[in-house]
């Protein structure tokens, strides 16, 4: 699994049965059963693009938080996403935003959660 993918897992996104799969009948080309039940059997299913405006509504929901690690004990230190995407430069730039959003997701709050969830869904 991927940087992205795991990013869509811990918003709670789930994949999707794209519009190639299925036809007028409402079944799955690709495992031969309807689409209320193909779901989980369906091997074309996808989470939905991880586009360029999404990934700008995340940079941007980034830049407007302070974020901070506590990383060692008491001493805290700031978070800098262009250190977190230099970092990551061996990875594409969707990659790398993924991971850095991933690596802090359990520190969130709830509403942020949310607001992430709903970038993704966009």
């Amino acid at each position: 699994m991927n940087e992205v993918e795991k990013l869509y897992e811990n918003a709670g996104i789930k994949k999707q049965i794209p519009s190639l799969c299925s036809n007028y009948e409402g079944d799955c080309i690709g495992c031969n059963s309807y689409i209320k039940d193909a779901m989980p059997y369906c091997k074309n299913a996808e989470y939905p693009p991880f586009t360029a405006k999404k990934q700008l509504e995340i940079v941007k929901f980034l830049l407007s938080k302070s974020v901070y690690y506590d990383t060692y004990g008491d001493r805290e230190y700031w978070f800098h996403l262009s250190d977190e995407i230099e970092n990551s430069k061996y990875m594409e730039f969707d990659d790398a935003l993924a991971e850095c959003v991933n690596k802090m997701w359990n520190d969130l709050r709830d509403y942020e959660k949310v607001r992430l969830a709903d970038i993704l869904k966009g």
